[in-house]
């Protein structure tokens, strides 16, 4: 058999200077590329230490990249111009001499004004150290008074830096937590605390002074110890138990340690996955006859931008993926009532198979590619759960938000029966609905679901589109769209609607995705649609602009 090739647009182009095109972009596409995440990666600071810059230095550069919001609330534009030039003043800053001209406003060092270009002083008065923001624009994209830490000493730097724990190691990081605090004799003042036994301990040393209520009076166990001292171990800043002797207090300690690292062994969260599908079952029309062999049926009958298949995925793989898609897809759009096109979200869709894993998820949905990656083992299943994430965030970009629709209900943007919805997930009748309060009950169990918290909008609306979908099927099946839909559930709780709530949300989506169609962003489906024959092997090529390669094969061109 002829093996399958990408079709249509390209998923992830090579990685280009995005930078320097984003004037060319829309506003979308701007208000997706605007975050510090993707403007300000996180520089290798060991790597520049290696390199001769010094540390103090580098955890300034990170405080500074700190101080800049993960993402702008409007204004895209000028966010992005903001951290592109703060970026850069605070880059070419790389010995301390650098970072004080910074803070002088010193252009013949600093090639700049430094902080006077984004914060400037509230008078001409030398003894008032009162600060402004330069510019009203700017002001909501950082913290000020970060900033201006070290505008007065930079010696601030140093301390703060050996203070921190910039660049400790985790192992490092737990460690230091752990520490004796040594308590002299005569430092040591006992008082009666109340009348069921417990004695306020206070403790004094050179750097502060510490009151440790116990039912243990320290000033006459203190008397039972060779030196005159007590040792109390300690465990971020909470008191294990306190000693008259240092090795005991270690001893303490050590203990400690392996029941804490016993404890967080314990509590690690594992990923929920539901179980494999070993079978696909389908029930009802059948569409595709698994006649089709060629990806573009997917672009010809839907208007999908594309498809990518992963290097280890073999041609039968492939054939059983686009034909299984396709009735996916098919049943998909009869049960919403809408138009078959309606499925590539405007044309700008794309799905992959098996091409854009994540570790151990069964599929998942990228925004910043509008990509639908159903992976090679545990893809099936999540087709409409995927497909709920892009819509969501397609109608995120229509109503002119950030990010996905179902995490800004607050916004005046969003229509009513769209907040009927999504307060639906949460409350009915006025009490926490039981999906809701298990979604939380996962959170606890489980690391996050491909999108957030499960009980984050995003996650939960998926879910619950998921079986609105299978409850439209009737009794059809069709396994590979909604064959996880009733999955999220471990024996002890189930994080998807059931029962009167399901009812209810099943109401809210009816008349959500009937508003829809009113307001034009679906097109009501027509009863002469006709499914095509096989497609030939000649797609259109579509220009997209991406930010850069996150790996997986690229698309085809």
């Amino acid at each position: 058999m002829k093996k399958l090739n990408d079709f249509g647009a390209k998923i992830g182009g090579a990685k280009k200077d995005l930078w320097a095109l984003f004037n060319t972009l829309s506003d979308e596409e701007q208000g997706e590329m605007a975050r510090k995440s993707k403007i300000w990666k996180l520089p290798n600071y060991r790597a520049m230490i290696e390199e001769g810059t010094p540390k103090e230095v580098c955890f300034w550069q990170n405080q500074m990249r700190k101080a800049v919001v993960s993402r702008p609330e409007a204004n895209a534009k000028a966010y992005v111009r903001f951290v592109l030039a703060f970026k850069s003043d605070v880059e070419a800053c790389n010995t301390i001499d650098e970072v004080k001209a910074f803070y002088a406003g010193n252009p013949d060092i600093v090639e700049s004004k430094g902080v006077f270009e984004y914060l400037r002083k509230a008078s001409e008065n030398p003894n008032d150290k009162h600060w402004v923001y330069a510019d009203s624009e700017t002001k909501p994209f950082f913290d000020g008074s970060k900033v201006l830490r070290y505008v007065y000493s930079t010696k601030r730097i140093s301390k703060d830096c050996a203070e921190s724990d910039f660049l400790m190691r985790r192992e490092d990081k737990e460690a230091k937590k752990y520490y004796v605090f040594e308590a002299k004799a005569e430092n040591i003042e006992t008082k009666p605390y109340s009348k069921k036994g417990v004695f306020a301990n206070t403790v004094k040393s050179s750097t502060c002074i510490t009151t440790f209520f116990d039912k243990v009076n320290y000033s006459e166990l203190v008397e039972e110890s060779p030196d005159d001292c007590l040792y109390i171990a300690m465990y971020d800043r909470t008191k294990i138990g306190v000693y008259t002797s240092c090795e005991n207090a270690k001893k303490a300690i050590e203990s400690k340690k392996e029941k804490n690292a016993g404890k967080k062994e314990a509590e690690k969260k594992e990923a929920f996955l539901p179980p494999h599908l070993s079978e696909i079952e389908r029930t009802g029309s059948d569409y595709s006859y698994f006649r089709f062999t060629a990806g573009n049926v997917l672009m010809a009958r839907y208007g999908l931008r594309g498809g990518e298949f992963g290097n280890y995925t073999s041609s039968k793989d492939r054939v059983g993926s686009i034909n299984m898609a396709y009735d996916g897809f098919e049943d998909l759009y009869k049960a919403l009532g809408i138009s078959h096109r309606d499925i590539s979200l405007g044309g700008e869709l794309a799905i992959a198979f098996g091409a854009r894993g994540r570790g151990s998820a069964m599929a998942h949905y990228e925004p910043d590619r509008n990509v639908i990656n159903m992976t090679k083992k545990r893809g099936a299943g999540s087709l409409a759960h995927e497909w709920a994430h892009a819509m969501d965030a397609y109608l995120g970009k229509k109503l002119g938000l950030y990010g996905y629709m179902s995490e800004n209900v607050k916004s005046d943007k969003v229509f009513v029966s769209a907040k009927e919805l999504l307060t639906a997930f949460e409350k009915q009748d006025g009490k926490e609905t039981a999906f809701y309060a298990a979604s939380k009950n996962f959170d606890g169990a489980y690391k996050k679901a491909g999108n957030g918290y499960w009980s984050s909008a995003p996650e939960m609306f998926a879910r619950a589109f998921a079986c609105y979908v299978r409850d439209k099927l009737g009794d059809r099946k069709s396994d590979y769209l909604v064959g996880h839909s009733e999955a999220a559930s471990d024996g002890v709780s189930v994080a998807i609607p059931v029962g009167k709530e399901r009812e209810v949300i099943d109401k809210k989506f009816d008349a959500f995705i009937a508003d829809m169609i009113k307001l034009g962003y679906f097109s009501k489906e027509r009863s002469n649609t006709e499914n095509p024959t096989e497609c030939d092997d000649s797609p259109e090529i579509v220009d997209v602009i991406f930010y850069e390669d996150n790996g997986g094969q690229l698309m085809f061109c």
